[in-house]
């Protein structure tokens, strides 16, 4: 079954259809965007504040606590997985690196507190 508006519904829809090759402001801003994140990345001062940053927001730990902190801490988990999704999605060989070096520093605090603890 046909309508009146049938033809205008397909014009419009190749009118507004981006050809394979297109880039749109939108996608013309997000390759700029993952373009910087590559830059600050190679950085060593970049590659340290993406790290404490994504310590910060708890990206990699649970944020349940029985209470409205929950809300919060979910919160400054989601920023932290949107920003290691970006980094992942800029360049995965920085991401791992990133990984890494998190695990280093973990690991460093876990010896210094077992340390502390040996020798009290």
């Amino acid at each position: 079954m046909s309508s009146k508006y049938d033809g205008e519904i397909e014009r419009i829809a190749r009118a507004t259809t981006p050809f394979v090759g297109d880039d749109t402001s939108e996608d013309v801003e997000h390759k700029a965007l993952l373009k910087d994140i590559r830059a600050v990345l190679r950085l060593p001062a970049g590659l340290r504040f993406v790290c404490d940053l994504l310590d910060f927001t708890g990206e990699g730990a649970g944020s349940f606590t029985g209470n409205s902190k929950s809300y919060y801490l979910e919160g400054m988990r989601a920023v932290g997985l949107r920003i290691r999704a970006l980094i992942e999605e800029a360049d995965a060989e920085l991401a791992l690196e990133i990984y890494r070096k998190r695990l280093e520093r973990r690991q460093e605090v876990v010896n210094a507190n077992r340390w502390r603890t040996d020798h009290a």
